[in-house]
């Protein structure tokens, strides 16, 4: 186990690097590094830019750096959904979790790792859920496979972060809408009786909804809201995506769920140069204070 002497906080960043390539990649290590990270969790990383970000962050000090394409079977990884993977790096020691714990549809959309740190073992689980408008079944089928996975109590520091592609707004007393709702004439968000792919809205509803508000049953609650809360000026105003145009949808599709014995003292979204310039998403930072286990 690598030691942080005198270390009282983990710092985690989890971000959507936008399937960047070329000089980019170099660009997003340096900028990720200057934030001084304990551990990285990315999405949309390519099996052909894996290894560059494998080796660039060893250089940076990640002794540990895990990626989920090898633990696909998949074969065509250059186009379509399922070209996207995930990646973590730690400078702990850290042990791969098979994806088959999860059963996704698509194995490459989780990364799970055991990471050995001075407050005990973290589980730490990155995942990218597919869109809803090109992929919805496997969207919500993901969605299940996770929860089955994680919604059970476990005596375990546990984190589950990424882009989930979810939900469609929130309002500031705290109601969360979600995809398979929609607003009908007099302005009141209520559940459809159908919806794309074949799956029903109750579904669709009930899904998203497990992940955003069902895993606090078992320990994985929202840092960002259990920080700030809904109702102040950076909570109500708090995204993740841009549009192609450097503006705003107001949608917060990336997060860090993580156990009340990690204690989270930090948590926001990174609008800063040069993040906002290197992807269509801005990165998510969690400060932690944990518990000894």
């Amino acid at each position: 186990m690598q030691k942080h002497d005198g270390k009282r906080s983990m710092r985690l960043i989890s971000w959507n690097i936008n399937r960047r390539v070329g000089d980019t990649i170099g660009a997003q290590v340096k900028a990720l590094c200057s934030r001084k990270p304990d551990i990285i969790a990315l999405q949309e990383v390519t099996v052909n830019t894996a290894s560059i970000l494998c080796e660039k962050f060893k250089a940076e000090g990640f002794g540990f750096v895990e990626e989920s394409f090898s633990q696909s079977k998949h074969k065509n990884r250059n186009h379509g959904g399922r070209q996207y993977g995930e990646l973590i790096a730690s400078r702990w020691e850290c042990e791969q979790i098979a994806s088959t714990e999860f059963d996704m549809p698509w194995p490459e959309k989780v990364l799970s790792v055991l990471v050995d740190t001075q407050w005990g073992k973290i589980e730490i689980n990155t995942v990218h859920v597919p869109n809803g408008s090109n992929h919805g079944k496997k969207k919500i089928e993901t969605f299940e496979a996770i929860y089955k996975r994680l919604a059970i109590s476990r005596r375990c520091h546990r984190i589950l972060c990424g882009d989930f592609n979810t939900p469609q707004t929130e309002t500031v007393e705290g109601r969360i809408i979600t995809w398979g709702q929609y607003e009908n004439a007099s302005g009141a968000f209520v559940i459809g009786k159908k919806r794309w792919d074949g799956i029903a809205d109750e579904r669709w509803d009930r899904a998203e909804r497990g992940i955003l508000e069902g895993l606090s049953r078992y320990d994985l609650c929202d840092v960002f809201r259990e920080i700030h809360g809904y109702r102040n000026r950076k909570a109500r105003g708090a995204f993740s995506f841009y549009n192609n145009h450097g503006g705003r949808f107001n949608r917060r599709f990336d997060h860090i769920f993580a156990s009340s014995s990690l204690n989270g003292v930090k948590c926001e979204y990174l609008h800063l140069r040069p993040f906002r310039e290197l992807s269509d998403h801005a990165p998510i930072e969690a400060v932690f204070q944990p518990n000894r286990l």
